[in-house]
């Protein structure tokens, strides 16, 4: 940007600050909907399955939330996961799954899709004035890959393998599922379970 007319460079210090905005925005969001959502445990039988850390854990987070159940699961990656991973509640689970991947992503005030399309925008017309046809080649010019097309090849290299390897043990799963007698195919709210 050093090289950039002063017109072209107030333009870029301009997009830089709208994103820092948009950014900050975009973690406010994910953070209200992680304060405002959770898996309520009602029973005793919601815990089945999570080792006592996890166990205590859910119950001292209903304490902190000053909710009205034996415990709850925040919608945070450090509780959601080992949930995910223990519980043999597959309904919970399943609830668990669904409000993770759904963070941010609700139609309410904490929606993140405009937020996330301006931010696309913007980087679209920094990466334009700096002289790049597009973001990622803007992003990777001063890292080892360079562009985008020797990010694509070496994500391609590894997609096929990654993805059979997944294939297989998805596979695995449903044999031990349909072993213990499950009648349900393996879906996402399964996998940690299963994989531990």
């Amino acid at each position: 940007g050093a090289k950039l007319n002063d017109t072209d460079k107030a333009k870029v210090a301009k997009i830089n600050e709208d994103l820092a905005t948009l950014f900050t925005r975009f973690s406010q969001n994910l953070l209200a909907e992680e304060n405002s959502q959770y898996i309520a445990l009602e029973n005793e039988t919601d815990f089945d399955g999570l080792p006592l850390e996890i166990k205590n854990a859910a119950i001292a987070e209903a304490k902190v939330r000053k909710i009205d159940a034996l415990g709850c699961i925040a919608n945070t990656r450090s509780s959601i996961e080992p949930f995910l991973t223990f519980s043999t509640r597959r309904d919970l689970r399943e609830k668990a799954f669904a409000i993770f991947i759904k963070r941010g992503d609700n139609d309410n005030e904490n929606d993140n899709n405009e937020t996330l399309v301006t931010i696309l925008k913007l980087r679209a017309q920094k990466a334009e004035l700096l002289g790049f046809s597009n973001f990622a080649e803007w992003s990777l010019s001063n890292k080892m890959a360079k562009d985008p097309e020797k990010t694509m090849d070496l994500m391609h290299s590894v997609w096929k393998p990654a993805v059979e390897k997944v294939g297989q043990d998805v596979a695995a799963m449903q044999k031990m599922a349909d072993a213990e007698g499950d009648n349900f195919k393996i879906q996402p709210w399964d996998y940690r379970f299963y994989a531990e």
